[in-house]
């Protein structure tokens, strides 16, 4: 998969849960939305209006879902699955055995973006890694780390994302939001 295709996966992954999220608490506070879509799976009876609202206290309790810890996505995917969302190339999972741990992920990425983007360890402490673990693929994990900005209202210009087979520990892709513009 190219750099462009993989980004926007993630990107489209991340603004259907955001918007669905975001569209059905806004129509279920209004009343509009008084009960469950045709998303309700019949064995769990959740509801994307459910959905909704535990993804709305998770986001205002743990901060914007990009930072959130594996354990924490993983948690969100369930609830997804639940209300019976698909997933557009990304569904979040756990590292398991044959997978590398997400440390040696992080070691893997740092190194990368140093390497590729010429970045030094002080360039580094401006952003924050965020971590996928990404098992759309379940025969071929990824891991994907994204060098984000500390200070997340300075404009996301900057970012690094690189991608790596959960299994060999390959880098499988590399990406910098000011070089590689996804169109």
């Amino acid at each position: 998969m190219n750099k462009q295709k993989t980004l926007r996966h993630v990107l489209v992954a991340s603004l259907i849960v955001l918007t669905l999220a975001c569209g059905c608490l806004a129509l279920a506070e209004s009343g509009l939305m008084t009960s469950a879509p045709e998303t309700t799976t019949a064995t769990s009876g959740t509801s994307a209006v459910d959905f909704a609202t535990q993804f709305a206290a998770m986001e205002a309790e743990k901060g914007p879902m990009i930072r959130w810890s594996l354990e924490d996505k993983a948690s969100l995917q369930a609830l997804m699955d639940a209300a019976g969302m698909a997933s557009e190339g990304v569904i979040y999972g756990l590292p398991g055995e044959d997978d590398i741990p997400v440390e040696e992920a992080e070691r893997i990425a740092t190194e990368t973006v140093k390497s590729t983007y010429g970045l030094t360890d002080e360039d580094l402490t401006r952003f924050v890694p965020c971590f996928i673990f990404n098992i759309f693929d379940a025969e071929n994990p990824v891991y994907q780390v994204t060098f984000e900005l500390e200070d997340m209202t300075e404009a996301q210009l900057e970012g690094y994302t690189v991608c790596i087979n959960a299994r060999t520990g390959e880098v499988t892709e590399t990406y910098s939001a000011e070089t590689d513009a996804v169109g």
